[in-house]
């Protein structure tokens, strides 16, 4: 069983295609504050009803220096298919392909959404979900995720680094999208 990269640590270096047509590595955001890495996937209901949560989260903080990345973590969807849902969604971050699940598997993200923030140094400080209610944001009491954006943008430490993602497991996600 793959082990989730733990508070602390250092991010794993990656290069991936992106739905732009280039190669995109972790060192090229080098020159913002923090980066919020999120594994989604095209099918993925928790993923799908997040986006403008995310897209509030990226109007407001991305002019604060957080980069926003995206990752595709479902092996059998394509780029052209990645693509296509950036356009219909109006997703404003970069969303890069994962075809060999390597970078999924490095940072031992198992279900989707999983949101990782990284500070300047890349070090993860926040891993988890990105409010407790993502089919319904609008029922939401709780945003760890902002919040931690937050204590990264006032140069704290983030006060609750560690909250279990809620979402589908990557490994049910062909068998949830046979049931639509």
């Amino acid at each position: 069983m793959q082990r989730t990269l733990e508070i602390a640590s250092k991010a794993p270096e990656f290069s991936l295609l992106g739905t732009d047509g280039l190669i995109h590595t972790l060192r090229e955001y080098h020159s913002h504050r923090a980066v919020l890495l999120f594994f989604v996937t095209n099918t993925s209901y928790y993923a799908l009803a997040t986006n403008s949560h995310v897209i509030e989260l990226y109007n407001e903080y991305y002019t604060k220096g957080i980069a926003f990345i995206a990752i595709n973590a479902q092996k059998g969807e394509s780029l052209k298919e990645m693509d296509a849902m950036k356009k219909r969604e109006n997703l404003p971050w970069d969303y890069l392909y994962d075809r060999t699940a390597n970078v999924i598997s490095n940072y031992g993200v198992t279900t989707t959404p999983h949101y990782m923030v990284l500070n300047h140094n890349r070090n993860l400080v926040y891993s988890g979900r990105a409010l407790e209610n993502p089919l319904y944001p609008e029922r939401s009491t709780s945003f760890e995720l902002k919040d931690a954006l937050e204590d990264i943008v006032a140069s704290r430490p983030v006060r609750t680094p560690l909250k279990d993602p809620i979402g589908t497991l990557i490994e049910q996600e062909v068998a949830e999208t046979a049931l639509v």
